[in-house]
């Protein structure tokens, strides 16, 4: 039933930016392989953040906590900067790797994506991209969890800093690449002079 749940939400959101896509592509605004690594992308986010929400009735992938009012709710939120990262420094090496780093991979594929969609745009546009779209996946996980009645995920400020980080180091890959690019060929055109 789960499976069928997660399979359901994959499916709605790759028919919509297949949709999105075509769309993009009839009016030339982006060559396919950025807009198949920004597909991609996308649902390397969403895989891990939206994705595992149960569809119909109250079914989670994992453990969750069922709570009887929305004050009960908030008592499973951080909305303490750094109070998870110190949490997390404090549970063990595996429990770090896996939430702090693992929030910071999740949005590098992102920066790069942005980056090479927007390369034209300014950093801090961006930056500002990125934080919101980080910001909108804890907004949608707490929708989520209001609409389900469970807690599925922890609404956590320190993911959108994490995130942001992520997104922040794929922005800086794709420029240190693209300029190593550009060195590398003008350094090859000079020579063939």
């Amino acid at each position: 039933m789960v499976q069928a749940g997660v399979f359901f939400n994959q499916s709605i959101f790759l028919l919509v930016i297949l949709l999105i896509i075509l769309m993009i592509r009839k009016h030339n605004l982006l060559n396919l392989s950025k807009c198949l690594f920004l597909l991609w992308s996308c649902y390397f986010i969403l895989h891990f953040t939206v994705f595992d929400y149960p569809i119909g009735g109250k079914i989670a992938t994992y453990m969750f906590e069922d709570y009887q009012s929305i004050q009960e709710l908030f008592q499973y939120y951080n909305f303490i900067p750094f109070h998870s990262i110190c949490e997390y420094a404090t549970s063990g090496l595996h429990t770090f790797v896996r939430q702090v780093c693992g929030n910071i991979i999740l949005f590098v594929p992102f920066g790069i994506a942005i980056s090479w969609i927007f390369e034209k745009t300014p950093f801090r546009h961006r930056i500002y991209f990125i934080v919101t779209t980080s910001l909108l996946i804890e907004i949608v996980q707490l929708f989520l969890d209001l609409c389900s009645g469970m807690v599925v995920k922890y609404i956590d400020v320190d993911d959108i800093l994490l995130n942001s980080i992520g997104g922040l180091i794929g922005i800086c890959i794709f420029t240190f690449v693209n300029w190593l690019i550009s060195k590398l060929l003008s350094h090859n055109f000079k020579s063939i002079q």
